[in-house]
């Protein structure tokens, strides 16, 4: 973060973008916490416009917590009244499409409809990469932050539902190479603790076999499994 704003402040902004990136993953994966957005408000705000998919979700997701008018004062105030500006401007998505992803197909989705996805008015679980949440119907949000293993298995199965996803594809999804005794103790570890979150609506997913290996997948008739990837405004 340190890096990343200390390239803003030299002009270098791929540098500050490829920081934040790096930054972004790491919180990801657990090995830092949220930073402080009062702190690094400059380059969580470029971060949010001009960042990679996961880099915008990270600044979303650290800078929902600052008044946008506090924000706008602050770049302002440090010399960022470019930045100011647009983040004062309305919000025209998250790159890459906005999307629901759910039994294979894709829908767009306007930011009412998302709010309702969020308060649970929708008989659905939904994996919400924008805030990196799963939010479950009638139980408090939980975060994937700290979740390396639980956040791309549920977006595996939330893509493909019916089809599933093998142990074999998660373990290269999340560590880049094949199955081992101990990414599939970790993968067993996830599920359980999905099954713990997901509370009765965890009979929809079981543990079968997928493409001749061992794997799981979602029965969508006991419960909708929405993969939310962005937030189109409500126009």
């Amino acid at each position: 973060r340190s890096l990343a704003s200390a390239a803003l402040a030299a002009g270098r902004t791929r540098l500050a973008l490829d920081a934040m990136s790096r930054v972004a993953r790491a919180c990801e994966q657990g090995d830092l916490v949220l930073g402080d957005a009062a702190a690094h408000a400059p380059v969580y705000a470029l971060a949010r416009l001009e960042g990679d998919a996961s880099a915008r979700r990270h600044a979303a997701r650290v800078l929902e917590g600052l008044d946008p008018d506090a924000l706008r004062e602050q770049l302002v105030a440090r010399g960022f009244g470019a930045l100011a500006e647009r983040m004062a401007q309305p919000e025209r998505g998250v790159p890459a499409a906005a999307r629901v992803e759910s039994r294979g197909r894709a829908w767009a989705i306007d930011a009412a409809t998302a709010e309702r996805l969020r308060a649970g008015q929708t008989a659905a679980v939904v994996v919400d990469l924008v805030r990196g949440e799963l939010l479950v119907p009638g139980r408090p949000a939980a975060s994937l932050a700290r979740r390396r293993v639980l956040g791309p298995l549920l977006v595996a199965i939330g893509r493909a539902p019916a089809a599933g996803v093998s142990v074999d594809a998660l373990a290269s999804s999340v560590w880049s190479r094949s199955a081992t005794a101990s990414t599939r103790t970790a993968i067993k570890v996830a599920v359980s603790r999905l099954r713990t979150l997901l509370g009765p609506l965890s009979t929809a997913l079981s543990a079968q076999r997928v493409e001749g290996a061992t794997g799981y997948r979602w029965d969508a008739s006991r419960a909708a499994l929405l993969v939310v990837e962005g937030v189109r405004p409500a126009n």
